[in-house]
């Protein structure tokens, strides 16, 4: 799905004509899961997936194949346009720290801290 897209300098525009079509399609087709997992499992590349390939330097369809697997995530809730995407799983540079020890010995915190 492809809203408003990324400007040159790959900075992803203001998400709120995305998430208005995406509410459009939801009232058209009756279909309410709009979520990013959702799209990847169906083969579809959005605008989030395209900035975070970008971001990552990963290949768009790589981002799509690990969320529809499910060893990635980009939390981007369709009620937060301002949010900027980003990638959490095993293929991005993002990780969830609390699946790292190294780097939570670094931090001096711990799991539960988190």
């Amino acid at each position: 799905m492809s809203c408003n897209g990324s400007d040159h300098s790959g900075i992803l525009k203001p998400r709120g004509e995305c998430m208005a079509q995406r509410r459009a399609e939801v009232a058209r087709t009756g279909d309410s899961n709009v979520t990013q997992m959702h799209f990847a499992r169906q083969g579809i590349i959005t605008d989030e997936m395209r900035f975070v390939a970008q971001l990552e330097h990963l290949a768009p369809e790589l981002v799509r194949d690990e969320m529809a697997a499910g060893r990635m995530i980009i939390p981007a809730n369709i009620n937060h346009h301002e949010l900027e995407p980003m990638a959490i799983g095993v293929a991005a540079h993002s990780r969830d720290p609390r699946s790292h020890p190294a780097a939570l010995a670094d931090s001096g915190r711990h799991g539960a801290d988190l």
